[in-house]
């Protein structure tokens, strides 16, 4: 229910400065700052992923200043090699947090009450299904988010980079997911509310 983005496109964008793109550039001190400037503004157009590890958030905050003060920087900024590597790194974090979105009960409750308030604001009436449905997720959200957070918890230790420490990861958030009586308690709740395109216009 989150479309924030997507790991594709986040990958298609990241594509962008894959390593060697610069190589051919003898990039004076200004080109240099610049291909940090275009990388912090490819980053922050959709702005931080955000997701349900506070931490992982933390850190692209983080990246997010760490390269905002290259493009800044008045000294000659490092470029080649490292940019590359940062870009990766970065990307890699963002995909690694909409991996997340999954296991994001409160945030999947935030975007259903987001999208009733704008269809209520379009003078529409919810249908007894769907109020039904809003009174389940609201009483389940809160024993999901218990049931899966020690799933998340050792979500800062992964490496985001490494595609199989990743894969294992997710795989066991999945399997306690499943395990979840309050996440299984919600699904047809959120079909019900899925299926009513409430953020259409």
């Amino acid at each position: 229910m989150r479309f924030l983005g997507t790991i594709a496109a986040a990958a298609a964008a990241i594509a962008l400065l894959a390593p060697g793109v610069y190589a051919d550039d003898p990039a004076t001190d200004r080109s240099c700052r610049q291909q940090w400037v275009d990388l912090v503004q490819l980053h922050g157009e959709n702005g931080n992923p955000g997701g349900p590890v506070r931490a992982l958030n933390r850190r692209w905050e983080q990246t997010d200043a760490q390269a905002s003060a290259y493009a800044e920087d008045k000294e000659p900024a490092t470029c080649g090699a490292v940019l590359d590597e940062f870009a990766d790194a970065w990307g890699d974090l963002e995909s690694f947090q909409y991996e997340l979105y999954a296991f994001d009960p409160a945030g999947d409750r935030r975007t259903a009450e987001r999208d009733r308030r704008h269809y209520l604001g379009l003078g529409n009436e919810l249908s007894p299904e769907l109020r039904a449905a809003f009174r389940t997720i609201r009483k389940h959200t809160p024993g999901a988010v218990r049931d899966l957070r020690p799933a998340l918890r050792n979500a800062p230790a992964v490496e985001p980079g490494d595609p199989v420490a990743v894969r294992a990861f997710v795989r066991h958030a999945r399997s306690v997911k499943v395990d979840s009586r309050h996440v299984q308690r919600m699904r047809h709740a959120y079909r019900v509310i899925g299926n009513a395109e409430l953020d259409e216009e």
